[in-house]
């Protein structure tokens, strides 16, 4: 939404046979991925639970929000990164397919931009991130704005290293479209505004009158992570 992020705020449930060393493991891990980014733990809870949770709360600062509602008919859509890394990943380390470390590392060691938001920001119409799959996050803006999205499959960047770990161009492609847990960002913006963006950022379609996503053409339906299949 174009926000920085400053603070994060943690609950945490341990079940009583859970030693404290786990809890102090746990926030050590926390606390130094949060440091890479400039964020603090500022607080949160910590009690025994049936069940072991993690719960975790962000607050931050910045200008007015970029929401989800904010695509027009004519913007361009654009992905901030290479999308399908992480869920590739997540396929090499539970042995889906061969092993390729470098993609288990974007599932296990995400590079995030919290900054990179708050920098296009400006120069957005809509912003979301895709963590629900490149595809589920079309499908919200267009819900939400009420438009039409159409997506360009030759325009959608495949990255080198999921190209090689793929079977297929087709399974890249699918990873691209529907893997979750990548942390690239997913907007819509007018002609003028999108040749202001200085970061490298890869046009994968516009908006249109009417409502959906489709892709080449064709209306596709929802592929992507549902919270409460």
């Amino acid at each position: 939404m174009g926000f920085r992020p400053e603070f994060i705020f943690v609950s945490l449930g341990l079940k009583k046979e859970n030693p404290l060393a786990t809890a102090k493991k746990i926030y050590r891990g926390i606390s130094s991925a949060c440091g890479k980014f400039g964020i603090k733990v500022a607080g949160g809870d910590t009690v025994r639970s049936g069940k072991i949770f993690l719960s975790v709360c962000a607050a931050g600062s910045g200008g007015k929000e970029v929401r989800r509602s904010g695509a027009r008919e004519g913007d361009v859509v654009f992905v901030t990164d290479y999308p399908g890394l992480a869920s590739a990943g997540f396929d090499s380390l539970s042995g889906k397919r061969k092993k390729y470390p470098s993609l288990e590392k974007k599932f296990m060691r995400p590079i995030i931009k919290p900054r990179f938001a708050a920098t296009i920001a400006p120069f957005s119409n809509s912003l979301i991130d895709s963590s629900d799959g490149l595809l589920a996050s079309c499908f919200f803006i267009s819900r939400m704005s009420g438009v039409r999205i159409d997506l360009d499959r030759d325009k959608v960047p495949l990255s080198p290293d999921l190209l090689k770990f793929s079977p297929t161009r087709k399974a890249a492609f699918d990873y691209a479209l529907t893997g979750g847990e990548d942390f690239c960002l997913v907007g819509t913006t007018n002609s003028e505004k999108f040749a202001k963006i200085k970061e490298k950022v890869f046009k994968i379609g516009e908006v249109r009158a009417g409502k959906g996503v489709f892709l080449d053409g064709k209306r596709t339906g929802f592929r992507g992570f549902r919270h409460f299949a």
